[in-house]
């Protein structure tokens, strides 16, 4: 895992693919993934469809140790797996969140 820009984290897989964890906020985040390859991108759709606001994504501060990534004000800690690109998502009391 490795930090892209300011709001966005890198995941290189073992399978040779690349999963991106676009954050639009401290707590909201999106996972992109195309194992056709390419970067995060507006969805597509047909007819076209606008589903983003024009500047969606927010400056978060992140860190990143080893497949650990956590946002400065500790309200999520997410721990993905390079191997097959689990996640697990934790709040800031340590509950897991999600299925």
């Amino acid at each position: 895992v490795s930090k892209l820009n300011s709001h966005t984290a890198q995941v290189d897989l073992t399978n040779g693919q690349t999963m991106f964890l676009d954050f639009y906020g401290q707590n909201i985040f999106r996972v992109f993934h195309d194992p056709n390859g390419g970067i995060v991108r507006d969805p597509q759709a047909k007819p076209e469809a606008h589903i983003l606001v024009a500047q969606p994504r927010r400056d978060v501060s992140m860190t990143v140790s080893g497949n650990v990534i956590s946002t400065k004000d500790g309200r999520l800690t997410l721990t993905v797996s390079s191997g097959d690109g689990a996640i697990t998502v934790k709040a800031k009391n340590g509950n897991k969140l999600g299925g």
